[in-house]
Order: structure tokens, then sequence, then C-alpha cells
């Protein structure tokens, strides 16, 4: 009875969300064709009468509407439900569909078609192997020429996306689900990239588009988590999302270098639990594999074989025989020629020997150098950064045993993580001073107590001053022979040093602190 109370709990929750998310979407209409401008969306209407008044004035199609299934994609032989033995999918028709739009350097038809084999049941892991195909141009360094004709590409995808999956007899809410893992992947790997941070995707992102919600990163995890409680009721989905966690979603991970363990542990959590799902796969490479039987052969008809090597070893012996004999017969010869000259030869008079010359004085040993004068961590970084520390731009002190290094001059414009200038000529002058010494390198950022705007890249202080805090880490790194040295965090407005009430002493917590800590 505690398992079916549990069971019936998660089920209302994963309820409760796929209900949010439709209600959300309910009230904004799918995005479509031009770059952040809604489309039509599918929501009611007569399929014998088509849609209503209505309904085509607000460019949503019925909800029985006939949905257009793409060439090369057929339904599972087992029904909607994909139980079939099967689920035929044509990469590379998939494939033209992307590069009708946008140029691949690299075809990737047969990575993605041994990745989808694993799991050839579901048609919603099948149906979106176009979008993630687009996740790995991106991943690779791949840079559209046109950003908003990419964002509508992306766009139309995900609604065509949705159009197949309903019509391959998945329920509504669970299309939900899968929309919103996709949506929330494509601008989380989007807008950690340089072309993608810098452009309009940040106001315009395709969750804000589907669901009215600025960041996906944190929710997609929580779904997760909810679908996972609820058993394999939504193994479809939850294969979905684990695809995405592989071609590169972090969401809330991202933010910190550290949570790289805990997301590798969440997508092993989530591989254990389609293994035992789906069963230990088959041990063999193929079902229809047969031994050959090979015919058993005699001595008779390895005979030639034989008497080639016998062949071979005869040559050899030959080989080193006859230079041996010859190389004996020119030896006596010479020892017999040395002995007669030895015998002819007239005896020498030992000549006197030398006169012994007197030891010579040795010179007294010169006197060793004096000692190297050994200059600790903070004198060799503070005399190497005294230019910097004249000219205001930081200052070299010692807190808890550690040489640290702070700015106190503005490092960056407002809502903005690119180094004023000479910032980054004063960051490569730091790491010099530091790569000389040995122990880790840590960046602290931090921000006064303003809050910022809210927007999808800095959703609040301690967001901008962790970004922030990872700007100056890479600077530093570069100059390093070792760049795994340095890490980095953000702890927003936290340990302000001056008073927040003033221009000042705000734009003294301004500051990004960099720790050297001896090992």
């Amino acid at each position: 009875m505690v398992g079916e109370m549990q069971a019936d709990d998660e089920d209302v929750t994963i309820k409760a969300s796929t209900a949010l998310l439709r209600q959300q979407r309910s009230t904004l209409p799918v995005p479509g064709g031009k770059f952040g401008k809604p489309a039509s969306s599918h929501e009611d209407g007569d399929p014998k009468t088509g849609p209503s008044k209505d309904t085509a004035d607000k460019g949503i199609a019925p909800k029985n509407a006939r949905l257009r299934v793409p060439v090369g994609i057929t339904p599972p032989a087992g029904g909607a439900g994909g139980k079939g033995d099967s689920f035929p999918f044509n990469v590379s028709a998939a494939n033209s569909v992307f590069r009708d739009s946008v140029k691949v350097g690299v075809d990737h038809s047969a990575a993605f078609s041994a990745a989808i084999e694993i799991f050839r049941g579901n048609p919603a892991l099948s149906l979106a192997v176009p979008i993630f195909e687009r996740f790995m141009y991106v991943q690779t360094g791949g840079r559209p020429g046109d950003v908003s004709a990419f964002h509508s590409s992306l766009t139309n995808a995900l609604v065509d996306y949705e159009k197949q999956v309903l019509t391959h007899g998945i329920p509504p809410r669970h299309a939900s689900l899968l929309l919103y893992a996709l949506a929330a992947t494509i601008d989380d790997v989007i807008l950690n990239t340089s072309w993608g941070k810098d452009s309009a995707w940040a106001t315009k992102s395709l969750i804000s588009l589907f669901f009215r919600e600025t960041w996906g990163g944190e929710r997609f995890f929580v779904l997760l988590a909810e679908m996972m409680g609820s058993g394999p009721k939504f193994v479809q989905e939850i294969e979905v999302y684990y695809f995405c966690l592989i071609f590169g979603f972090a969401g809330k991970y991202r933010l910190n270098t550290h949570d790289g363990a805990e997301l590798g542990r969440i997508r092993e959590e989530i591989g254990q639990f389609l293994r035992d799902t789906h069963g230990t796969p088959r041990s063999e490479l193929s079902p229809t594999w047969r031994p050959v039987a090979v015919e058993r052969r005699g001595l008779r008809d390895f005979l030639p074989f034989w008497l080639g090597c016998m062949g071979v070893v005869i040559l050899l012996l030959l080989l080193f025989i006859i230079p041996n004999i010859v190389l004996q017969r020119n030896t006596t010869l010479t020892v017999r020629e040395v002995e007669s000259l030895v015998s002819k030869a007239v005896p020498i008079r030992p000549s006197a020997p030398p006169p012994v010359q007197p030891a010579a004085i040795a010179a007294a040993p010169a006197e060793p150098p004096p000692p190297a004068v050994v200059q600790s961590p903070f004198e060799v970084v503070s005399g190497m950064l005294q230019p910097q520390q004249a000219a205001g731009l930081l200052r070299v002190t010692m807190m808890d045993g550690r040489v640290a290094v702070i700015t106190t001059q503005e490092l960056f414009a407002s809502g903005s993580t690119n180094l004023n200038d000479p910032y980054p000529r004063v960051m490569q002058a730091v790491a010099a001073a530091l790569d000389g010494l040995p122990g880790t390198v840590t960046v602290i950022g931090y921000t006064d107590n303003v809050g910022v705007r809210p927007s999808a890249r800095f959703p609040n202080n301690l967001v901008l001053s962790t970004l922030r805090a990872q700007e100056v880490a890479r600077v530093i790194a570069q100059g390093l022979g070792d760049p795994s040295r340095v890490s980095y965090t953000g702890r927003g407005a936290d340990n302000p040093i001056a008073p927040n009430t003033t221009p000042e002493g705000r734009l003294a917590n301004r500051r990004v602190e960099i720790f050297l800590t001896a090992q």
C-alpha cells in the first residue's frame, strides 16, 4: 500500500509539472518563421469543419488536424508506443533537412545511427536526431553565418518535432516534457558559445518563446527527478533527457567547475536506470552469428611449406659456413706474417727515465660564494607587481597565510564580463608573477549589493560574479605553464570590504581576489 501511495504521489507531481508547462504554452503561440516572432500552435478546432474563426485568427492549428511526418520516418511496427521489432530511421534524409539551411563541416550520420541503435524502440529519441546533430555542430566549434536564420531553423525544428511525436501517439503532456528538454538544451549550448552570448539569443531564448521562462537550467533537473521517481512510465522521455546531457546540457552545474563530478554522477545514475529498465544487452555481436566450419588438413597438405622452410634454413647455413671458412684461412696467414716480422726485429735499448720534477704546491681552495638570499612568495609577487601597485590598479597583501592580489579599480563595465583596459595586461603580469611559484591559484569574484536586471545570462549577482571570475581565471591560466592550477568561484555581494552606501564603497566591493596557496 505504501508503494502504491508513493507511486500515486509521484504521478500527481508529474501531472502537475506537465500541466504547468502546458498552461504556460496555452497563452503563448508556438514560435516559427522569423527570429523571435511567434507562429501558429495546435490547440483546438474541428477536424471535419476545419479551424474555427477564433482559432484561425490566433494562427492555431486544429487539435485533430493531420500532422505531416517527414521523409524517412515511419511508425514502429508495434504501434505508437514503440513496442515493435525496430523503428527505422533514415539519418541521411534527416541530415539533408538540416544541411539545407546550415552547412555542417563533418558528417555525423554514422555516429548518430550507432547511438540511436541503442534505443531503437523510442520514436521520441529517433525523431530528435536532426536536433541532436545541431548540438554536435555547435559543440565542435560550428558557427552559423546568420544567427537569426539559425534561430528560426531551430524554432521550426522544435515545432515540427512536437507535431511528429504527437503523430506517433505520444501523449501531449509527455510531448511538453520532451519539448522542454530540447529547448532548454539548445539555449544552454548556444548561450555558452562566444557568438551566442553576444547575440540577441539571450533575450529571445527558445525556452522563453515556448514556455515563458528565462532559464531552464534548474527546472530541467526537477522534471528529470520527478520522472525517474515514477519508474518506467516515462522511460522514453528519460532517454531523451539523458541524450540532452550527453550532447552538452549542463544547466545550473555549468556555473561552477567543481560541479562537473556531480553532473557526471547524475548521468551515471540515469544510465544505470535505463540499463535496469531495458535489461542487460546481448553479449553476441550479431543474433544471426554462426561459427564457420574449417576442414581439418593432414600433414601431407603442409609438405610444400615444410620443404620451403628447410630450403631457407640450408641457404642460411651455407651463407654462414662459407664466409667463416674463408675468414679462418685469412687469419692464419696474417698470424704467420706477424710472427715472421717479430723474429727479425732489432731489440730497442731502453732510454733513460725523465727527471723527476718537484711536486707543485697545491693552490689554496677558493672561498665559497655567499649563500643566495631566498625571497618569500609574498616578496616575489609584490616585487614583480610593483608598477601595477604604484599605478593604483591592485594591491598585494597576505590573507590567512596566503598571498592575495586584490584589484582596486573598475575591472568590468556594467553588466559585462569583458575586462576594461588596462586589466588584460595587468592580469598577464599577475600570471607572470605566479608562474614561477608552486601552489594553486584561486580566483574569487565579488559584486556590490545593487541587484542586476535579471536575464537569461545574468539571473543574479552570484552568476555575474562567477562569470567575471571565470574571465579573469581564463586570462591568468593562459600565462601559466600549468593552467590546471587555476580555479574560480563567485560569491556575489558577500564579504564586503567597504560600506555599500557610497559610490566609493561599492567600487571597492566590485573586486576580484587572486590567492596563491602554497602546497
